[in-house]
């Protein structure tokens, strides 16, 4: 099978891309053809299908500028990246295209170029963009906010949603309700993947049509991520360092346990503020690791013996609790979003409410305190990862592809009966 996989960006650097290039590799190993479309990145891997990428455009001022302005009517509707596309289906001729993040950088012009086609398109979402303008549902009162229920967007100016800007807010929500009003994503998208339950019902509550979607998780690679051998020691956390996070959960944690080592592995806007806070507070028990990836990734969660997974905000899968779980750690994690796929509470892990940072210090306590606990709630954690394997992962994707393949057959097939009827009777 001839498959397109298109994202904004073309190099493993957060969790979506490194889904992403999983995915890519075993369907390239089983013998089916990847076709990339991306956005030009000096960190791209190299690919001959570079040719078709579209310019680079940088999307994250939020400042009224000309480049600004330029950005925006580039997330609404991009010429570029339509002709470029349609130019790639034209000399590639595949049979399915993958969608993954698309908005801004892309924008979904792209998506009438393979419907009109008749190329079958599925769409994996890792985040809430489809139904919220602004990817994600932060908390209020301890729990998600639902207000932004489809169309319903006004508030999200109001309490500045994104980057705490009421400007690239209303950008973001005019942009939304455009896409809405055409109903572009809808008209396109033969079904769109969720990696969690969790996901899944949110979706169809906010209005997707439940036929629509399909719950396919994500998969850990069990050959590379092996079960821990060792002890460890210390808490890990391994994230984006960005505040919906829960970098305050780690603050408090490490002030609440000052003989506990605790390790910070990853980059993002936030860091340079959390190393001033620790510094000011005079907090000496948390390491800064800087990004990690491949096998330094690996032996941080082996070194560890609890991983911590604080996200204040509804996390479509959780990637990084998986990563923990098959490599037998048991992971203390907030209440919410497709963690609940995962993780059930003092089975494989433990569970705690978000507006209770207090319940994570406890856990971990009850955690360094009890050996035997520690070691079967990962032995449980590194059973219930397995059942995410790449294999089953692969065997539902491509079913999923083969389905909306034939789909787009049968749909052909129709309009052809239905025309020659039409001549038959005049």
């Amino acid at each position: 099978m001839k498959i397109v996989q298109v994202n904004k960006f073309f190099f493993p650097e957060y969790g979506t891309e490194r889904y992403m290039f999983g995915l890519m590799d075993e369907l390239t190993r089983r013998g089916h053809e990847l076709i990339p479309f991306a956005m030009h990145h000096q960190k791209n891997v190299p690919t001959p299908y570079a040719k078709y990428f579209v310019s680079n455009i940088d999307a994250q001022s939020t400042a009224l500028s000309l480049g600004s302005l330029k950005a925006f009517a580039r997330a609404v509707y991009s010429r570029e990246a339509r002709k470029k596309f349609g130019r790639l289906l034209d000399d590639t001729q595949p049979d399915v295209v993958h969608v993954h993040t698309i908005h801004h950088h892309l924008s979904p012009s792209i998506l009438r170029e393979a419907h009109k086609r008749k190329i079958p398109i599925v769409q994996t979402l890792h985040d809430y963009k489809l139904v919220n303008p602004a990817y994600l549902f932060p908390l209020r009162d301890g729990r998600p906010c639902t207000e932004c229920r489809r169309g319903n967007w006004l508030h999200l100016i109001r309490h500045r949603a994104h980057k705490n800007s009421r400007l690239s807010t209303a950008a973001l929500v005019l942009e939304s309700f455009i896409h809405a009003t055409t109903r572009i994503y809808e008209r396109s998208v033969y079904r769109f993947i969720a990696p969690s339950r969790d996901m899944a019902g949110r979706l169809i509550e906010f209005g997707v049509a439940p036929g629509r979607v399909s719950v396919i998780p994500h998969f850990i690679d069990l050959e590379s991520w092996r079960p821990a051998q060792t002890r460890g020691g210390g808490v890990l956390f391994a994230g984006r360092l960005m505040a919906d996070r829960g970098l305050d959960h780690v603050v408090h944690i490490a002030q609440a346990l000052p003989g506990t080592q605790i390790k910070v592995a990853g980059d993002g806007p936030e860091r340079a503020s959390l190393e001033a806070r620790l510094t000011m507070l005079g907090i000496k028990n948390v390491t800064m690791l800087g990004r990690l990836s491949g096998d330094d990734l690996i032996q941080a969660y082996k070194n560890a013996r609890i991983v911590l997974f604080p996200s204040l905000t509804l996390d479509t899968f959780g990637l990084s609790v998986l990563e923990a779980m098959a490599s037998n750690k048991p992971v203390v994690a907030t209440r919410l979003g497709g963690v609940l796929d995962l993780i059930s509470d003092n089975e494989n892990g433990i569970l705690y409410q978000p507006d209770q940072p207090e319940q994570a210090v406890a856990g971990i306590k009850k955690l360094l305190g009890d050996d035997v606990l520690a070691r079967t709630l990962g032995r449980n954690a590194r059973k219930t990862a397995e059942e995410f394997s790449l294999t089953d992962h692969y065997e539902r994707i491509i079913n999923l592809y083969a389905a909306a393949t034939i789909n787009s057959v049968e749909q052909r097939l129709e309009r052809l009966y239905a025309s020659k009827l039409v001549e038959a009777t005049v």
